[in-house]
């Protein structure tokens, strides 16, 4: 009966030190990013804004200025630029007409989750444009947008 007993805690140990181990992310599979330069953007779709621009890269859709990502809207989308973020407030998107094509460099598209590196509204992605230094941009368009409205 001692042996029997003894016998069942060994191999109860030797399974139980088995159990866990842990594997190497490797490189390709720890995110899936995309960078473009808008250079490439333009020149292969003669885009005048980036909403235009962005309708060539795979698994983007634009509609009505906002970017949907594997139909994830706007408001799970996070749209960053230089790293900080411009999603409105109540609508969770960001209309990327308003952004011109000149002063950005380079655009970093993040599909999926990334809600544990970017928040909770990363979940569906993320789209970082990347700025030319002020020297490098050729020309700067302004312009005001105004709404008037009664809400009677």
């Amino acid at each position: 009966m001692k042996k029997i007993n003894f016998l069942i805690i060994i191999t109860l140990i030797t399974i139980s030190a088995f159990t866990s181990f842990a594997q190497e992310t490797k490189e390709t599979q720890k995110t899936n990013e995309e960078v473009v330069s808008t250079q490439e953007l333009s020149k292969a779709t003669n885009a005048e804004d980036m909403a235009e621009a962005l309708k060539t890269i795979p698994g983007v859709y634009i509609r009505s200025g906002q970017i949907n990502i594997r139909d994830a809207t706007a408001n799970k989308i996070l749209i960053l630029i230089d790293g900080q973020r411009m999603n409105n407030a109540q609508s969770g998107g960001y209309d990327v007409t308003t952004i011109p094509i000149d002063a950005i460099e380079t655009v970093e598209v993040l599909r999926g989750g990334n809600s544990a590196r970017y928040g909770a509204d990363a979940v569906g992605g993320v789209v970082n444009f990347i700025t030319k230094k002020a020297k490098e941009v050729s020309k700067m368009d302004v312009g005001l947008r105004a709404t008037y409205g009664s809400f009677n």
